[in-house]
C-alpha cells in the first residue's frame, strides 16, 4: 500500500532501475581547529599538531619533550594568531541543486496522471568555493595558514508522479542533470627568513574544504496498488551526475626556518546517477523506457606537505 504523500528524501527511495554509483558515499571530516568556526570548521582537522620528526605528523594536543633529530625543536604548528603572514579563509558555498517536478493528485488520490512530453527537472548549477592563499612571513615569522570553505550540493532535480494510474508519453519525466561542486585550492604561506620559535612551525598549514553531492535526479512513479503505470518509449530518463572535486592543499615551505606546513585535502562527495522507480499494481514499459542516470567523477585533491629546506 503506497503512502499518500511521497517524502522528499528521494535518494533513499527503493529502486527498480538504477545505475551503479562511481564512488562510495565519502564523508567529510568534522574535526575543528583552534579559532575556526562555520563551514570551514566542519571540513578541516585540528591545527595543533606535534611533530616527532620532520616528515612525521602525529595528531596530539601536547608535546612529549623527546629529542628531535633536527638542531632546533618545533613541537607543534603555529596557531592562527601566531603567524606573521596573514591567514586566508574562503567562505563555503551553498547548494545549487536543480528544481524538482512533483505531480500529486491530492484532491483524489485515485485520479489518473497523464504526461505528454512533460516533466523535465531542473539542471543544477555549480557550487564552488574560492582559493585561499596564506600570506608569507617575510622576515617576521611563520607563513599564514590557508582554509578553503566546503561547497554545497549540486544535485539534479527529481521527477515525482503520485496518483491513481500514471501514463507517460515518450520524452516525459527527465531527471535533472547534476553539476560541479568544487572546493578551491589552499596554499599555506612560506616562512621566508625568520626563524619560528620552539612552539611554532614555519610553513603555513593548508586545508581544502569537502565538496558536496552531485547526483543526477531520481524519477519516481507511484500509482495505486490496483492501478497501472504505462511508460512509452524514451520516457523516464535519468541524466548524468556532475563532478565532485576537492581542491589541492599545499603546505607552506619552511624555507630553512623550520618544518614545512601540513596539507589536508577535503573529501569529495558522491556522484551517483539518478534512479528510476515505478511502483503500482502493474507496470507496462515500452522499449527504451526507464534509463537510470550515469554516475560521474568524485575526486579528492592532492595534498602536498611543505618542504623544510634544511
Amino acid at each position: 500500500m503506497r503512502s499518500p504523500v511521497i517524502a522528499f528524501g528521494i535518494f533513499a527511495a527503493a529502486t527498480v532501475v538504477s545505475s551503479a554509483p562511481t564512488s562510495p558515499n565519502i564523508g567529510g571530516g568534522t574535526m575543528i581547529p583552534h579559532g575556526v568556526s562555520g563551514n570551514v570548521a566542519n571540513t578541516i582537522p585540528p591545527v595543533a599538531l606535534k611533530r616527532d620528526d620532520i616528515g612525521d605528523v602525529v595528531p596530539a594536543p601536547t608535546v612529549d619533550g623527546r629529542n628531535h633529530r633536527s638542531t632546533h625543536k618545533h613541537p607543534k604548528r603555529a596557531l592562527n594568531s601566531d603567524t606573521a603572514g596573514g591567514n586566508a579563509y574562503s567562505g563555503g558555498s551553498s547548494s545549487s541543486s536543480g528544481g524538482s517536478v512533483i505531480n500529486n493528485s491530492e484532491n483524489d488520490p485515485d485520479d489518473d496522471i497523464t504526461n505528454d512530453t512533460s516533466n523535465a527537472a531542473g539542471i543544477a548549477g555549480t557550487s564552488v568555493s574560492g582559493d585561499a592563499v596564506g600570506g608569507r612571513g617575510r622576515n617576521h615569522g611563520p607563513g599564514g595558514n590557508a582554509y578553503t570553505g566546503g561547497t554545497g550540493n549540486a544535485n539534479g532535480g527529481a521527477v515525482v508522479n503520485d496518483g491513481g494510474a500514471i501514463a507517460s508519453a515518450g520524452g516525459s519525466n527527465v531527471g535533472g542533470e547534476g553539476n560541479a561542486s568544487t572546493s578551491g585550492d589552499a596554499i599555506g604561506g612560506d616562512a621566508k627568513r625568520k626563524r619560528a620559535t620552539d612552539d611554532q612551525t614555519a610553513g603555513g598549514n593548508a586545508y581544502t574544504g569537502a565538496s558536496g553531492d552531485t547526483g543526477s535526479g531520481n524519477i519516481i512513479n507511484e500509482a495505486d496498488d490496483d492501478a497501472t503505470i504505462t511508460n512509452a518509449g524514451l520516457s523516464n530518463t535519468g541524466d548524468v551526475a556532475g563532478t565532485s572535486t576537492s581542491g589541492d592543499a599545499i603546505g607552506g615551505e619552511g624555507d630553512n626556518k623550520g618544518p614545512g606546513g601540513n596539507a589536508y585535502s577535503g573529501s569529495a562527495g558522491p556522484t551517483r546517477g539518478g534512479t528510476v522507480e515505478n511502483e503500482g499494481g502493474s507496470v507496462d514499459n515500452a522499449g527504451m523506457s526507464n534509463a537510470g542516470g550515469n554516475g560521474s567523477d568524485s575526486v579528492s585533491g592532492d595534498a602536498l606537505g611543505g618542504d623544510a629546506r634544511r
